[in-house]
């Protein structure tokens, strides 16, 4: 049985969220007020220029205005790329991009785990402001595609909760992002 903690396991944040979204009586907004305020100061705890620790143990910095860097960024994910349903994409360190009109801040890169979390452009059609998760893995023998990405999370209301979705199994990339195959991405010149 999972033990539950409360200053560590946000996820309870996320799910008490997407059940007070139906309810709108003052006392479920003053609750999801506190709540919002008490993750929010959790937040400021880091503060500019800090480290703190990601779910993978890795070391993370962060700095006023930049990305949050738990590793290098891996030289393969970036360029332009073409998924398997013909969709374009532009990756950059601290953006992703999918045409025509979506785009990601990418706050934080994990590459042991493989997997970023960045915020939704408030202009994205869906999840504006919100947070995702985006999990990858390396193809073998899947020329011309180099590499395979699943969106395990769009809608988080904070990127500590996005950091703890982990929907995405690379061992089966056929219907191992959440029912769905990871999109395979091939590049494009």
């Amino acid at each position: 049985m999972r033990r539950f903690s409360f200053h560590t396991d946000w996820s309870w944040v996320s799910r008490l969220f997407r059940y007070l979204t139906g309810r709108k009586t003052m006392k479920t907004c003053l609750l999801w007020s506190a709540l919002v305020f008490a993750g929010c100061a959790n937040l400021q705890q880091t503060g500019p220029s800090s480290s703190t620790r990601t779910n993978s143990g890795a070391q993370t910095s962060c700095s006023s205005g930049g990305a949050c860097q738990s590793d290098q960024v891996p030289d393969f994910l970036l360029g332009r790329w073409e998924d398997d349903y013909e969709i374009n994409y532009m990756l950059t360190s601290t953006l992703w991009t999918q045409f025509p009109n979506s785009s990601y801040q990418v706050l934080k890169w994990n590459t042991p785990g493989e997997y970023l979390i960045a915020q939704n452009a408030s202009s994205n059609p869906s999840g504006g402001g919100l947070w995702t998760r985006i999990d990858w893995m390396k193809l073998n023998d899947m020329a011309p595609y180099e590499w395979a990405f699943c969106i395990s999370a769009y809608e988080e209301i904070t990127p500590y909760t996005a950091d703890l979705v982990t929907i995405a199994e690379r061992s089966n990339p056929k219907s191992g992002c959440n029912g769905h195959p990871f999109s395979r991405m091939k590049r494009v010149d």
